[in-house]
């Protein structure tokens, strides 16, 4: 019993060795460095379809697609959610929309899925509370 786990924790350890390193294939920056933070990413592996989520400040632009600027009044602090919609291969005109979720505090979003039928859904979060508007996507 002991030779045989030993055997197998060194085929285990050998196998770990060998893991190939991904190379990036490709990278496409939007809107500006200084405004916007990714927080989730979902692709779909069959057409290379991605949705993407963050928060931002300012007034980003996406593609063509450019976000109004939070209007909250809390001094500077809003933050607005956007949603993205990106195909394959991707490049700066990829976008195939942008939106945001707009609020009168703080959101940020947390993760983003989509089903079958292409129905976004985004986890968010409050630090401050709680009027937002929802936009149909």
């Amino acid at each position: 019993m002991k030779k045989t786990f030993i055997t197998l924790m060194a085929a285990m350890s050998l196998g770990f060795s060998y893991a190939q390193v991904p190379t990036l294939s490709n990278s496409v920056s939007f809107g500006d460095a200084a405004s916007q933070i990714s927080t989730g990413t979902a692709v779909n592996p069959a057409n290379g379809t991605t949705y993407s989520t963050g928060y931002y400040w300012g007034s980003p632009s996406f593609g063509t697609n450019v976000l109004p600027a939070p209007t909250g009044g809390n001094g500077g602090e809003d933050r607005n959610i956007y949603i993205l919609k990106l195909t394959a291969p991707y490049s700066s005109s990829s976008v195939v929309w942008a939106q945001s979720i707009e609020g009168d505090s703080v959101l940020i979003s947390n993760s983003i899925a989509y089903d079958a039928a292409g129905d976004v859904y985004v986890t968010r979060q409050y630090q401050r509370c709680c009027n937002s508007r929802w936009h149909d996507i």
